[in-house]
């Protein structure tokens, strides 16, 4: 992982442009939102990227890559219930197999299934994880949009 690269847009001093990715995510998440309330057919307008200078980034540039503690799921039914996620391998439900009143990583991370297709997802609360769940440590200021964009490009590439 350390050694692969993503594609993102630019800003003219040749730099990721973050504030492109949020806006262009928020843009889409109000498309969504009026998609549930009305027919795709009344949207008409479309978000362009070919207009946007994009350049390869080394992934250990963006972020520090490292393992996540292994919580075997016996250890965690020990704990009631809770908010924090427990993030497995599983492409579905944005890897969580359910909540425990127990956490052993930090949110606001990407994650990455290092034992089957490299699926990468956004954790935004802290979590415990099963075997094989890496953690992409941003090295830049994440919010939920940036996230969006880059767990996108990131499955995209794969």
């Amino acid at each position: 992982m350390k050694k692969s690269k993503i594609k993102l847009p630019v800003n003219d001093d040749l730099e990721i442009d973050f504030k492109f990715i949020e806006n262009f995510i928020k843009k889409l998440d109000i498309k969504k939102s009026i998609f549930k309330n009305y027919k795709l057919s009344l949207i008409k307008e479309k978000i362009n990227l070919n207009d946007k200078e994009f350049k390869y980034f080394n992934i250990n540039e963006l972020f520090e890559v490292t393992g996540s503690k292994t919580t075997k799921k016996d250890i965690l039914e020990e704990y009631w219930e809770g908010e924090f996620p427990y993030i497995t391998t599983q492409a579905t439900n944005n890897w969580v197999k359910g909540f425990y009143d127990f956490f052993t990583e930090k949110g606001w991370v990407l994650t990455i299934d290092s034992a089957v297709v490299g699926f990468c997802s956004y954790q935004e609360k802290d979590f415990s994880a099963s075997d094989h769940v890496e953690k992409l440590v941003p090295q830049f200021k994440l919010n939920k949009y940036i996230a969006k964009f880059l767990t996108t490009i990131i499955n995209k590439e794969n």
